[in-house]
């Protein structure tokens, strides 16, 4: 197997870095060969991405340029084409939007699409533009719709591209997420924002499978099994202090705020979809609740109407003064977890009555 094309990167740290790959998707080491075997294809082809950003804070383009190995330079400029990418674009304008369709004419079906924020229409849609075509501007929904006719795929990036998120809270809210403009299901990396990791690995996991392996690799709101199948709470540090029934009264209580679960101050890991708590953020070092911070289960498509107040328990879970003599801490555990469950239920109704959640189109 030749070298790979990646400046900077020797072949000892490239297999280093399809042995992390493998662990981040989580496949077996036999893995490796194939995981090099595709990096490195793409690494000759370059396999091209665009990048468009819609109604967001760009933070999900932000996290994506804090992945550590490879770095962004190795991995986004050398082992893939990032054709079009507004936040590293060293052209503008006329040049810019002739790369797009330079990469959308020459790579039909070979390049990636990948979408943050939702895509404004109605009268915000017609201020979201990007070049002239005969004399008028085009919109940001006319380029999402013409580009992802000829995509490899089509990666829905953060959770307001994805579910709706933020932006569809404001008036006029008429944003949609990349799936409701399509028609089509549409891989999703969910977050506000999406681990690095988690945007790589599902790039790695296309180029390895197609998009028909990576579509058979969703779960039922389209975001990869690897890294949304287990529940925050799950494997949550401050998961025994839950079962023993002691949690967060006061944020300047330096015992209970160190040890507590945070369930009482809002926390949604029990029904956030994500592996944040092994593979932590910032090169491995922390993540929210290990800052002392609750889940606000940015990873799920309710959020984030359904789940507001963030820094609020959610309605109608009743939690115990004291453990009774007797009950062991897996009893009382599995107790407040059912009425975690049945508040959440409650609360998702009324949220749906309200209008807040509904269809994401």
């Amino acid at each position: 197997m030749s070298s790979p094309n990646i400046v900077g990167l020797s072949r000892r740290d490239f297999l280093k870095y399809c042995a992390a790959t493998a662990a981040v998707l989580g496949l077996a080491e036999l893995e490796i060969p194939r995981i090099a075997a595709a990096l490195e294809d793409a690494a000759k082809g370059k396999t091209p991405i665009i990048w468009l950003m819609g109604q967001g804070c760009k933070g999900c383009a932000n996290s994506l340029l804090n992945s550590d190995e490879p770095t962004p330079g190795q991995l986004i400029l050398d082992s893939l084409s990032m054709r079009f990418f507004p936040l590293l674009g060293s052209s503008s304008g006329d040049i810019a939007v002739a790369a797009i369709n330079e990469t959308a004419g020459s790579a039909k079906n070979q390049y990636v699409l990948l979408i943050e924020g939702t895509v404004p229409l109605g009268s915000q849609g017609a201020y979201a533009t990007m070049g002239f075509e005969q004399g008028r501007a085009t919109t940001l929904r006319e380029w999402v719709t013409q580009l992802a006719q000829g995509a490899k795929a089509t990666i829905a990036v953060g959770t307001c591209a994805a579910y709706g998120g933020i932006p569809v809270l404001f008036e006029p809210a008429d944003g949609k997420t990349v799936e409701a403009l399509l028609g089509d299901l549409i891989p999703c990396v969910p977050g506000c924002p999406p681990h690095p990791d988690w945007i790589v690995g599902t790039l790695v996991t296309l180029l390895l499978y197609g998009k028909d392996g990576l579509v058979a690799q969703l779960d039922e709101d389209r975001r990869p099994k690897e890294f949304f199948s287990d529940l925050v709470h799950d494997n949550c540090p401050r998961r025994s202090a839950f079962d023993a029934g002691i949690f967060v009264g006061d944020f300047n209580d330096n015992v209970t705020g160190q040890n507590g679960c945070l369930l009482t101050k809002g926390c949604k890991g029990p029904l956030t979809h994500a592996d944040c708590p092994s593979r932590r953020w910032n090169q491995r070092i922390n993540w929210c609740i290990g800052a002392g911070a609750p889940c606000v289960g940015c990873t799920e498509p309710a959020f984030y109407a359904g789940l507001s107040p963030l820094a609020e328990m959610l309605p109608s879970i009743k939690l115990p003064g004291t453990r009774p003599v007797g009950v062991s801490a897996d009893v009382v555990g599995k107790a407040i977890g059912a009425a975690t469950a049945i508040g959440i239920g409650a609360h998702a109704v009324t949220q749906v009555a309200k209008g807040k959640i509904g269809p994401r189109r």
